[in-house]
């Protein structure tokens, strides 16, 4: 294992091993520790785990960390490293690519919005509600069943009133995580109207700002599509990501922590961050694997709506020239290829639900048979 890495890290520039072999050894590290794991929490008769064994886990946990490390983040290191070296005429040839300060900047409405209908001070209010909701009703999630095992202990006891009482406080968890929930989605949905409005004439201002040239060569339907679908694309990156990604991590490690302090059970949560982690990495890689049909799809979007706009606006020339057959075959075929990108993007997303519900049951199962 150490050796493969080592061979991956001497193969920098890609020539002997893909990023398709990387991502299977990878997966071959990530079921090797998984062994690992189930073998010192069901160790044979007469035989305990010692510290040796435990040691070996941590090597193998850190050489699979630094096996991701070199298949995600040294390419991008290798990438930003080409694109210094290269000359000014060059890189002004190529597509501008968003950095991470860039994206935080686009995203800031959502996290620190300005005045817009409401004042600047009701909308940042309404912003950190939004984050003080999540974590509330997170808090809640994870307390609620340590109530319901208690339930379970004192009925087991035949303490009935006990009983009762921890049942009664795991409904009102419950309750009150769905409650906090629900109020989230109010409060962010007056933060998220905001940020639309503020990104919306930050966008419409910059395009007023732009050249005549640039107004004179552009296409108005892609121009309109692409304002929409940015905007829109920010909206779902911040729930996506921040509003559900983080939180759901969060609440991973603190499950993870849960099981090793709270029911002293280190194998159990090692076995559920092992499992969660490797949600995480193949939803990622898959993810990866699916932006280009997303991309497609976008580009032909643009195109159909592009090619209706334009021959609506241009409607005395094409009947000028009687192209309108002409121009029905063009939006035909726009609409057409569109339509083949949506399938192979709901494909691609079938594929990967069905293995996120592969990880997650046997996750589940690993579960019971530790417990």
């Amino acid at each position: 294992s150490f050796l493969s890495m080592v061979m991956n890290f001497l193969d920098m520039e890609r020539k002997r091993f893909n990023t398709f072999q990387r991502t299977l050894s990878v997966l071959s590290n990530v079921s090797f520790l998984l062994v690992i794991i189930i073998l010192l929490a069901s160790p044979p008769r007469h035989i305990s785990p010692s510290n040796i064994d435990f040691v070996t886990l941590s090597l193998i946990a850190t050489n699979m960390l630094f096996v991701i490390i070199e298949l995600k983040v040294f390419p991008l290191l290798t990438y930003i490293s080409n694109n210094n070296n290269e000359s000014p005429t060059t890189t002004t040839e190529k597509k501008a690519h968003l950095t991470t300060r860039s994206i935080l900047i686009i995203l800031k409405p959502y996290f620190w919005p300005n005045a817009t209908a409401s004042s600047a001070t009701v909308n940042r209010i309404r912003a950190i509600m939004t984050w003080v909701f999540v974590i509330s009703a997170k808090a809640c999630l994870l307390s609620a069943p340590v109530f319901l095992g208690r339930a379970s202990t004192a009925l087991a006891l035949t303490e009935y009133g006990r009983c009762a009482k921890f049942a009664a406080l795991y409904a009102l968890m419950q309750f009150l995580a769905l409650t906090l929930k629900e109020c989230q989605s109010l409060v962010y949905l007056k933060v998220a109207q905001a940020a639309f409005v503020q990104l919306s004439e930050t966008a419409f201002r910059h395009l007023h700002g732009l050249s005549l040239d640039w107004h004179l060569k552009k296409k108005l339907g892609e121009v309109i599509r692409s304002m929409d679908r940015g905007i829109l694309a920010c909206d779902t990156l911040m729930k996506y990501l921040f509003l559900w990604m983080v939180p759901a991590i969060g609440e991973s490690i603190l499950v993870c922590v849960i099981f090793a302090l709270y029911f002293d059970y280190l194998p159990l949560a090692l076995a559920i961050f092992t499992f969660v982690f490797l949600y995480m990495t193949w939803t990622i890689l898959i993810t990866l694997w699916r932006k280009k049909f997303r991309k497609s799809v976008a580009k032909s979007d643009n195109d159909w709506h592009d090619k209706c706009t334009d021959s609506l606006i241009n409607f005395e020339t094409v009947k000028y020239f009687t192209a309108e057959k002409y121009e029905m075959e063009r939006f035909g075929d726009a609409v057409k290829q569109y339509q083949v990108g949506s399938v192979h993007v709901a494909a691609s997303l079938s594929f990967l639900n069905i293995s996120q519900a592969l990880l997650m049951q046997t996750c589940l199962a690993t579960a019971l048979i530790l417990a």
